[in-house]
């Protein structure tokens, strides 16, 4: 469309791309100087927006990650991952590597849909305190419009810690090399597998 708002003709053979004239060739260049930053920058947007969108869904909470970028095949890889309550220190998630899969054809449209995401070495930590209170209590519900991806999880741990009480010691348990699925089952629901 820029090309065609200035009239300007591409020519390709033996000698490679070229336009057929000096104007046509500067405002190509103009373009595509403009296309190459915003590309460069391609990561820092993918950050803004992953911040925005959880600030808005889940604002007690606080999510950090080392960076957030989309691979070659249209993945959008996120890297150390941390959720936790923004008044603690206490970590309820974390994550080396999620993977999301984008639906290829709606992100050519401009449109997010996530297909598939996948977790790589999560750690959760169940925390109940002496009053009975879990750690992941506050977590809001998200209502959602849109169907749930299929969510894999690769070698996890689950760490649950029961704090003391008048009747029972502090007990820690933890299940490591978890392996395992949710496949979308219907309008919120899922198949454990």
């Amino acid at each position: 469309p820029l090309m065609q708002q200035h009239g300007v003709r591409l020519i390709i053979g033996k000698g490679g791309l070229r336009a057929d004239s000096l104007q046509s060739f500067q405002e190509l260049g103009g373009a595509y100087v403009a296309i190459d930053r915003l590309w460069e920058r391609r990561h820092e947007y993918i950050r803004d927006a992953i911040e925005t969108a959880f600030a808005e869904q889940m604002p007690d909470w606080r999510l950090e990650f080392r960076q957030a970028r989309l691979d070659d095949d249209r993945r959008l890889r996120i890297e150390e991952v941390t959720l936790a309550p923004k008044d603690s220190t206490q970590t309820l998630l974390d994550i080396p590597e999620m993977v999301l899969e984008l639906d290829e054809e709606l992100l050519e449209s401009r449109q997010f849909f996530v297909r598939r995401i996948q977790f790589e070495r999560p750690v959760v930590r169940l925390v109940r305190d002496g009053v009975g209170n879990w750690n992941l209590a506050p977590l809001p519900t998200i209502e959602s419009t849109v169907a749930s991806p299929e969510i894999v999880i690769h070698d996890g741990t689950v760490l649950v810690r029961l704090e003391e009480t008048y009747y029972t010691p502090t007990i820690e348990v933890g299940c490591r090399h978890v392996e395992g699925s949710l496949t979308p089952s219907g309008w919120q629901q899922f198949d454990l597998v």
